[in-house]
C-alpha cells in the first residue's frame, strides 16, 4: 500500500541522533525509516496509554457501583 509522504526537517541533539543512528544500524534501516518507526511506535504507545486510562476509569466506576449495590442487601 503507498502511503503519501512529506518531507520534514528537524533539529535533534548531537546525543539523540547518535542513538538514532546506532538504532537504524542496529535493525539494518536508514535513518528516516528509525525516526519513523519511534515515532509511531511512540503515538501507538500514547494512544494505548490514554485508553488504559479510560477503561480504568470505567472499572473503578464499575467497582464504586458494586460496593454500593452490595451495601444494599
Amino acid at each position: 500500500k503507498d502511503f503519501e509522504r512529506k518531507i520534514v526537517s528537524v533539529n535533534l541533539p548531537i546525543d539523540v541522533l547518535e542513538k538514532l543512528d546506532k538504532y537504524a544500524n542496529k535493525l539494518h534501516i536508514n535513518r528516516s525509516a528509525a525516526i519513523t518507526s519511534l515515532l509511531v511506535q511512540g503515538l501507538e504507545q500514547s494512544t494505548a496509554i490514554e485508553i488504559m486510562s479510560k477503561l480504568m476509569d470505567k472499572y473503578e466506576t464499575l467497582e464504586q457501583l458494586k460496593s454500593v449495590s452490595d451495601d444494599d442487601f
